[in-house]
Parts: C-alpha cells; sequence; structure tokens
C-alpha cells in the first residue's frame, strides 16, 4: 500500500511536512492516513491505498491524485457521493489545508475526513532541518521567486531581508517589509551582525544561522493569548460618573481554537472582544500574545490579528475586487502590485468569493458581504482572527453556513474569536465564552456549558443567568415552580446574579481545567524601552508614506463618487445651476451702470445732505424751509403717487396770513422718489449669494463623508493609516469637484454682469476665482469636521444646516451686526471673509461713492381757496445717496491677502479640529 494508515489521533506522529487525512468514520474509532504517493485510491476494499471500513463508503469511493503541494479529489460517479465542504463535487477539486471531506452513500452514512497540509500552511521557506548555503552574498530572502531563500508566505514581504557583508562580518538588513524581522528575539530596524548560533525570524519562519548555511528550525509559530483580570470602565465627564462594563476576567486561548462569546445585550461582548484584540485598551489586568505584552507589543503582533466588526467594512459601491484592492494597497504598501494581487486571489479562493468578484457589494448577499470583510483580513493570513457578530442580519441557514466557513478556517490553523448572540450553532465551537453583566460565568466546551448550567439548550442560558445561582439551585434540587420560589426569595438585581454565577463558575473543575491550569503554562515578560522604541519604527514602516496613502484613499474616494452617479452630477451641477440663475436676474454688471438712463434725464441738481434734508436751496430769494407731508393736501389725483401720497417729499415758501387775515400765497416743490443708482449694494448681493453657494456646496458635499464610513476607517487606523492622510484625501477629491464648479459658475455669471478687467492684486476674474477656492476649500473643511464629531448621518447634515444658516444670518450681507457679540459672530462665519474678498476685487468701496437718489419733481403755487397751480413741467433730478456698506472691504493688496490668510485659517481649523476628533476616538 501507499499510504499507511494509523490508529492514532495525533498528526504531528505523522510527520510535520506530509499531507494526511484525519479519517472520522460515523461509527468507529478515528484515525489518521498519511499521504505519501501521487495517487491515493480509498475505498472499503482491503486492497485500497486507505481502507475505510464504514457503513456507507463504496468499495472504491474516491481518488486522489498529487496536484503540486497538495492532492486532488475525484468523484467517480455512481451512488457514492463526494462532499467538500458540504458541498457535491462534479468531476474534481483542488484540496487546501482544512477541507471537510465527506463519503456517504445516497443516505448519508459514511465518514468525514479532513484534508490536512503542512506544506501549504508553511510556504517554501523549507522544511523542518532544510539547509540553505549562503553561497552568494548579499543573500535575498522573501516572497520572490528570484530570492535566494523563497517564502512562499503572504506575512513574508516580497523582497523582505538581505544578508550581506561587511569586511569579515555578515550582517542581516531588514529591507522595509511589512512584519519585521528578528535576530534572537529582537526587531531590527538596521543591519546587524550575525554570530554563529543566531536565531533569524523572518516573519513567523525561524533560521538557524552558523556562520556558512541557514537551517529551518521551527514552523510557523502558534500565537498563545492569554488575558489577566481584565477590567474596562469608561468614565463619564458629564455628569461625572464611571461605568465599568467589563470585571475581573481572566481566559487563555490556544492555537487553532473556535471561540464564541455569548451573552445577554450589555454583557460586555463587544467590549470584552476589542480589548482582546488590541482595539480598545482594557484600563485594568494585562494581555499576553506568546508571553509579550500585546498592547506595548501591538505594532509586532498587529500583522498577526485580524478584526471583522459587527458593521460591514467595505464599501457597497466598489466592487468585491476593488474592495480588496484599495485594502491590499494600504496594508501592504512595500509590496508590488502581483503579490499583492496573488494576496487578494488566494483570500477570495479560501472564502469561495472568486465567483462574485466583479459584483458590487452593495448587491451581495448578507452572507457574502460578511465574507468580503473577512477576506479583507485574511489577506494578511493572521492566525488570530476576531469577529463581532458575524451572523447579524442573517437567516439561520445563511448563519449556518457563515459558522461552517469559521469552522473550516480555525481547521487550517487559525483562532478565531467571535462575538455572537445566536445559539443554533455553537456545537461547531470548541469554547464558549458566557458573559453577564461583564462577569465570566462560564469559559469550556459547548458541552460541559450545558452540564455546568444544567440545561438542555445554550438558549436557556440566557434566561436562566437572570436568575440567582441560589433560586435555581433550589428549583432544580426540588423541582418547583421558579415562579413560586422567586415571590418568596424576593427580586435581585442582575448583577448580584451575575457576582454568584461567576463566583459558581471559579470554584467549578471547569474553571481550574481552562483558566486556572492554562494560565500556568503560560511565561510573561514586561516591554523594556528599547522594546518599546522598536514597535515605534516597525509601526513607522508598516504603513508607507504620507503621500502614497494620499493617492490611495483618493483613488478609492473617487471611485466611490464615480459609483454614485447622482451625487456626482449634484456636486457638479449645482454651482452652475446657480450660476445661470445670477446671470439671468442680475442682467447688470458688477459696476452697475443702472440708473444711468434715469440721470441723463435730469433736468438741475438739488443738493442734500440726509433724506430728510433733501432741498436746501431751489429758490435763489425766498426762504425755504421742509415741512412733514401733508396728506390732506388739495392735489389733484393725477398728481398722487401709486399709493395715495402726495407729496412724500416736498418744500415749502410761505405760508401764513395776511395783515387782513387772509391766507398769503405759499409756492411748494413736490419731489418722488422713482430711482436709486446704488452699484454697491447690487454688488454686495451678488457676491454674497456667490460665496455662499460655494461655502454651501463644500459644507454639505463632506458633511456625510466620513461618518458613513466610521467603522471601516477606524478598522484601517488599526493597520496604519494615518489621520492626516485620511483628511488630505478628502480634501483634494472634493476640493477637486468645488474647483471645477467654481470655475463654471464665474463663467455663467459672466454671461449677466461684467466682471472687473483689474483686481487689487492681479486680473480680476482670478482673484475672483481665488476667493472662491478658498472659499470651497473653508466649506469642505467646516463638513468634514462635522462628520467626524458625528456618528450619524442625520445628525451631521442637521448640524450642517445649521452651520448653514448662520453663515447666512451672520454674514453681515443681508443683518448690520453692531457691537461686541454681533462683530464676533460675523467674524467667526466663512461668508463675511468671502464677501469682503470678493468685495476688495471687485471695488466695492469705491462704488459705494456713487449712490445716487433719482427724483421727479413738480413746483406748485398754492393760493387760498384755489386749486395748485402748476408753475413748471415735471424734471428729473438728482442727489448723492448716502453709504449703504457697513463691511469692511480692504481698498490696498495688504488687506486683501489678510482675507485670504484667514479663509485658509478657516481650512486649517476646521480640518484640525476633525483630526483631533478622530484621534480622540481611538482607544488604542
Amino acid at each position: 500500500m501507499l499510504v499507511a494508515a494509523t490508529m492514532f489521533m495525533d498528526s504531528n506522529m505523522i510527520g510535520i511536512s506530509t499531507p494526511n487525512l484525519q479519517i472520522m468514520p460515523d461509527r468507529g474509532t478515528g484515525y489518521t492516513a498519511k499521504l505519501d504517493g501521487d495517487v491515493v485510491n480509498i475505498g472499503s476494499k482491503a486492497d485500497r491505498d486507505i481502507t475505510i471500513n464504514a457503513e456507507g463508503v463504496a468499495e472504491f469511493h474516491t481518488r486522489l491524485r498529487r496536484d503540486g503541494k497538495s492532492y486532488r479529489i475525484y468523484s467517480l460517479g455512481g451512488a457514492s457521493a463526494v462532499l467538500v465542504n458540504d458541498k457535491p463535487i462534479s468531476g474534481s477539486q483542488l484540496l487546501t489545508a482544512g477541507d471537510r471531506i465527506r463519503l456517504q452513500d445516497a443516505e448519508g452514512r459514511g465518514a468525514t475526513l479532513v484534508f490536512e497540509n503542512p506544506m501549504e500552511t508553511m510556504g517554501t521557506g523549507g522544511n523542518i532541518g532544510d539547509t540553505h548555503l549562503l553561497l552568494n552574498l548579499p543573500f535575498a530572502i522573501g516572497r520572490d521567486p528570484k530570492s535566494d531563500l523563497v517564502i512562499d508566505s503572504l506575512t513574508v514581504s516580497w523582497n523582505h531581508a538581505q544578508i550581506v557583508a561587511k569586511g569579515n562580518q555578515r550582517q542581516l538588513m531588514d529591507m522595509g517589509s511589512t512584519n519585521g524581522s528578528r535576530v534572537n528575539g529582537q526587531l531590527i530596524t538596521q543591519p546587524t551582525p550575525l554570530q554563529s548560533g543566531d536565531t533569524i525570524q523572518i516573519s513567523n519562519f525561524t533560521y538557524l544561522y552558523d556562520g556558512m548555511q541557514l537551517r529551518r528550525i521551527s514552523a510557523t509559530p502558534d500565537i498563545r493569548l492569554m488575558a489577566v483580570q481584565l477590567e474596562m470602565t469608561y468614565q463619564r465627564f458629564f455628569p461625572r460618573s464611571s461605568h465599568t462594563t467589563v470585571r475581573d476576567v481572566s481566559l487563555a486561548f490556544e492555537p487553532q481554537e473556535f471561540i464564541a462569546i455569548v451573552g445577554g445585550s450589555g454583557s460586555g461582548k463587544s467590549t470584552l472582544l476589542r480589548m482582546l484584540n488590541g482595539v480598545s485598551h482594557a484600563t485594568g489586568g494585562h494581555i499576553y500574545a506568546n508571553g509579550d505584552d500585546l498592547y506595548a507589543n501591538y505594532p509586532t503582533y498587529q500583522s498577526v490579528i485580524g478584526y471583522v466588526p459587527q458593521a460591514d467594512i467595505v464599501h457597497g459601491e466598489l466592487t468585491v475586487w476593488q474592495g480588496l484592492w484599495f485594502a491590499a494597497q494600504l496594508r501592504f504598501p512595500n509590496e508590488q502590485e502581483e503579490p499583492r494581487q496573488q494576496r487578494i486571489s488566494r483570500a477570495l479562493d479560501l472564502l469561495e468569493l472568486t465567483p462574485y468578484k466583479n459584483n458590487l457589494i452593495r448587491n451581495l448577499s448578507g452572507g457574502q458581504r460578511k465574507r468580503v470583510s473577512i477576506a479583507l483580513e485574511l489577506m494578511a493570513e493572521p492566525p488570530l482572527l476576531f469577529l463581532d457578530e458575524p451572523g447579524s442580519g442573517l437567516d439561520p441557514g445563511l448563519d449556518t453556513t457563515m459558522m461552517r466557513t469559521l469552522r473550516r478556517m480555525a481547521d487550517r490553523g487559525h483562532t478565531v474569536v467571535i462575538v455572537t448572540h445566536t445559539t443554533l450553532n455553537l456545537d461547531l465551537c470548541d469554547k464558549l465564552i458566557v458573559m453577564s453583566q461583564g462577569r465570566l460565568t462560564f469559559y469550556g466546551t459547548p458541552k460541559e456549558a450545558l452540564k455546568f448550567f444544567n440545561v438542555d439548550s445554550y438558549a436557556e442560558i440566557y434566561n436562566i443567568l437572570l436568575e440567582p445561582k441560589n433560586l435555581v439551585d433550589m428549583t432544580q434540587t426540588y423541582a418547583a415552580d421558579i415562579g413560586a420560589i422567586r415571590s418568596k426569595a424576593g427580586a435581585i438585581a442582575a448583577a448580584d446574579a451575575a457576582d454568584q454565577w461567576r463566583d459558581s463558575f471559579k470554584g467549578s473543575a471547569y474553571y481550574q481545567k481552562h483558566v486556572v491550569d492554562r494560565l500556568k503554562s503560560f511565561t510573561t515578560k514586561a516591554a523594556d524601552k528599547e522594546t518599546l522604541y522598536l514597535n515605534k519604527q516597525l509601526q513607522r514602516s508598516k504603513r508607507g508614506g504620507f503621500w502614497q496613502q494620499v493617492r490611495v484613499l483618493s483613488q478609492r474616494t473617487f471611485a466611490l463618487l464615480r459609483r454614485d452617479v447622482v451625487t456626482l452630477l449634484l456636486l457638479l451641477i449645482i454651482l452652475p445651476l446657480i450660476g445661470v440663475f445670477l446671470a439671468t436676474i442680475s442682467r447688470d454688471t458688477l459696476i452697475s451702470k443702472s440708473g444711468e438712463e434715469l440721470l441723463t434725464q435730469s433736468t438741475m441738481f438739488i443738493p442734500a445732505k440726509d433724506r430728510k434734508d433733501l432741498v436746501t436751496t431751489l429758490f435763489d430769494k425766498w426762504p425755504t424751509s421742509v415741512l412733514p407731508c401733508a396728506s390732506d393736501l388739495p392735489l389733484p389725483d393725477k398728481e398722487r403717487d401709486s399709493d395715495g401720497d402726495p407729496c412724500p417729499l416736498y418744500k415749502t415758501r410761505g405760508g401764513g396770513v395776511t395783515k387782513a387775515g387772509t391766507p398769503a400765497t405759499e409756492y411748494r416743490i413736490h419731489a418722488h422718489e422713482v430711482g436709486t443708482y446704488a452699484p454697491a449694494q447690487n454688488a454686495q448681493r451678488l457676491i454674497f449669494m456667490m460665496t455662499l453657494a460655494v461655502a454651501l456646496l463644500g459644507i454639505f458635499a463632506a458633511a456625510s463623508t466620513i461618518v458613513t464610513e466610521r467603522t471601516l476607517f477606524f478598522r484601517e487606523r488599526l493597520i496604519n493609516v494615518r489621520i492626516s492622510s485620511y483628511l488630505a484625501s478628502k480634501l483634494i477629491i472634493y476640493g477637486g469637484l468645488a474647483l471645477i464648479s467654481s470655475v463654471m459658475l464665474l463663467l455663467l455669471v459672466a454671461f449677466g454682469v461684467q466682471y472687473p478687467s483689474q483686481g487689487l492684486i492681479m486680473w480680476g476674474p482670478l482673484e475672483m476665482f481665488i476667493t472662491l477656492a478658498l472659499t470651497a476649500f473653508a466649506g469642505i473643511s467646516i463638513g468634514i469636521c462635522i462628520s467626524a464629531l458625528n456618528k450619524s448621518t442625520n445628525a451631521a447634515l442637521a448640524l450642517a444646516f445649521g452651520v448653514l444658516i448662520a453663515q447666512i444670518l451672520f454674514s453681515g450681507a443681508l443683518f448690520e451686526m453692531n457691537g461686541f457679540v454681533g462683530s464676533v459672530l460675523s467674524r467667526l462665519t466663512v461668508t463675511r471673509w468671502a464677501i469682503e474678498s470678493m468685495g476688495s476685487t471687485v471695488h466695492l468701496p469705491q462704488q459705494d461713492t456713487l449712490n445716487t437718489t433719482i427724483l421727479r419733481t413738480q413746483m406748485y403755487r398754492l393760493d387760498a381757496g384755489k386749486d395748485p397751480i402748476k408753475l413748471t413741467q415735471p424734471g428729473l433730478e438728482w442727489l448723492p445717496g448716502s453709504r449703504t456698506l457697513k463691511l469692511d472691504y480692504p481698498t490696498e493688496a495688504g488687506g486683501l491677502i489678510l482675507k485670504w490668510v484667514g479663509l485658509l485659517g478657516f481650512s486649517v481649523v476646521f480640518v484640525g479640529i476633525a483630526y483631533l476628533a478622530l484621534r480622540r476616538q481611538e482607544s488604542f
């Protein structure tokens, strides 16, 4: 026989680098069969390469054929069924490590086989004991097939490290790898001399250096996680209080375990998960990974930890491939395109997503979207994988599929820890963590959990945790109704009940077996200053350059906008439409000439000081005075204004009585205002609308850009995405769109108005564009700040609307902002600074001196007892108007530059606030 079968369950006895099958008949004892032949025939007949004596297995059931480092399994047809990972195969299928094979008959009887392939897990870094002579220096190490030592593992960079010669000495040099290189366990950041007997760790692969060669001395190291007396307390500052969500939790995880954290709402499940994976730092206790303080050494272990939050960490507007491609660009900045695509392909194949790689993520089912989120993490092949509610929102069938997928991942070598609220598939897990009110009430196998709580189903655990332990014992002892006993014993707080269950668990054999005994096997060490410094260096080397991240994030933001056609069109069309409207209703120049036709028709000049003294001299010889307008002046109706006012403005001479007691003759001039020439007011209204429109576009365009991807952003922060790069990408994309729209606005408004040819510094339209551009960036910065400060889109949009109202009311263009408070509020608006900048370019202060009032005048003589007599034909006169502008418009180049600096300051301040807000919300 080509394959030897051994009645033994430990595959380490077979050989660490040999593929094998773990065979589990439906009835009988399991065993391991080593695979060392090119063709392996499997069946119940004695002369098969692997004989499985189980009911339901045919005499010649299936065949395995070597394919590279793995094997391909064949379906031989007939009544014999071959299923791989619960799916029937047609023809053949290539096996990967952890695949579950089911051989059965039509009635479902048969055997289950698990394919194990240490070679697949270890990569091509050599088998244990393999040697690699250092014949040529430099000696390249990495995933590049041209390397001297090729390690085909995704945790190893394309060009990871080199051994170089320096004089008579040899040194190890890290080439900017993603996961770092170590000599004797110490992370290196510069060329490090090698001595015979040193150990070299390339990511998760360890070699012994003896002066002439490298010898592989260990397989991929497993990660063992230990939590000791964890506690999480949140501080509230208003009102000042504290709230503890996790209390005194100690755990120990062994490699390749599938662990579920269960409990009722508010029991601390998700908080515990985030503490274990380093996303949130515990306020008390310690977490150790292979003996190292996890928080202090987080940059070192970051690459071996995958975390999938409850919310999807992918953009629905991208295709599956695009979502993974952008993530790979950010997570592996030092790799070339080909190895990054290899990572994506492997993750898709592993999660059976390859057929959907060109589908939009939003069009996938809930389970498929969750698998895409998992694929983001699997690109790095993390030994530790944490998932928060992976079955949330899935129907029972999809939840079962998801749990089986996670089970296979654990079988392939991952340690999988999940938070779940469903109990349908807990039997697939190796361990259960049961939480209640932040207390650890149980940790052990699923079957042990049922025994500990003395229940028949996992769902009953949720209810029984709300009852005190002694009350439950009484009902079970006396078979009494729990309601009757509770009425006698009295109510108990949920926290007190949880304390009783925690104490009961700590006194049980399960606590001793799964917590105490496991913790004893761990050794821990504190991080020294040098380790902390080297971890910081590793963190910097992993994240890639600032501009590299800006480029990738900008590409992704633009790709999202391209998919969202409606939003993109609105961003590009709103300002041009406003430009069309403004051009249509303006129909004049910014240096307005309206009223000039009336001025040319005027017959005389009437000097004036203000509106109460419009006429001071008209008759050279007669004394004059200005009187209140008398509504009962006996003028013919045709001489009255349209509103019936006979003399809104008039002057009189004469009046009183003669010596004989008869009224004297009175002369009056009636002046009716028929028009104004106010170019500054018209221009200010137009400028206000233009700057307000640009600011509005910026605020609303960016108000939801961060809040809609908060979960994804904070996950990417864990892989060293810079906040500054993230914010810069938003400014670049939305700013670019705003600049295009601003140019179109200026061009379209130009059809209705004439721009000044020269501003204070340069060509007038260019000055106006600079002001609009700075206004747009200030508006976008405000929107980004709003988005960073809020946790929901509705709250962000409501705040954006409030900010917009403030920009209108406090700008000073509609209402005078007098007094200290009014002045301060006005200066805090972008529109105030933008209006003043634009106003200086179109020379509003000079235009304000041209204000003129146009009057229609008529002189009358009033004799006692007679109708008024017209003394002249009606005429038009004009007089200088008063200054109407209240804002501070610069008249020199230096003043305009200061306004521009002020607008730029808005962008700096609000982006800075957004940065601090995002930084403050982090807990790592």
